[in-house]
């Protein structure tokens, strides 16, 4: 029984020391691309994408936040961004559908590589999925805001 709890802690030990270092660097990369301006010019270049999916160039960083660290994360910004008025209800519902199919595809994928999973079958359905599932509904949910707030076009 001993030899059991041994191996179980010193496996446990392992696993959380490489979860560690991946959550760690991951952030420290974070605020080097904050500290040296590149999110701004990563958030231009994501927007060339997202706006085909019906997304505008606010849902970039709660868009990236949750693709790259989880879906916690990424709400926690869309409900921050929604409740500055950044986000109407048919951004935050399309950033949500994206996010739930989606989510963390940086931060789980890196931690299932480490104990073995494929990288491709990890990222590549969950990524055509997302992006299958928000282009449909943004082409069949209209974006109304410009309707409610143009009194001209009513």
């Amino acid at each position: 029984m001993i030899p059991f709890l041994k191996n179980y802690f010193w496996g446990l030990g392992d696993l959380s020391l490489k979860i560690f270092l991946i959550v760690m660097i991951l952030f420290m990369l974070l605020e080097f691309i904050k500290a040296s301006g590149m999110l701004e010019d990563s958030l231009v270049r994501l927007n060339r994408f997202t706006k085909h999916l019906g997304l505008k160039k606010q849902s970039g960083m709660p868009l990236l936040a949750g693709f790259i660290f989880g879906i916690v994360f990424g709400a926690s910004l869309i409900i921050s961004s929604s409740r500055e008025q950044q986000l109407d209800k048919r951004q935050v519902f399309l950033i949500s559908l994206f996010l739930a199919t989606c989510h963390g595809i940086v931060e789980d994928t890196g931690l299932f590589v480490v104990i073995g999973a494929n990288f491709w079958w990890i990222t590549i359905p969950r990524l055509v999925l997302a992006i299958l599932l928000t282009w449909l509904i943004a082409v069949f949910y209209p974006d109304t805001s410009n309707v409610e707030n143009d009194p001209q076009k009513v």
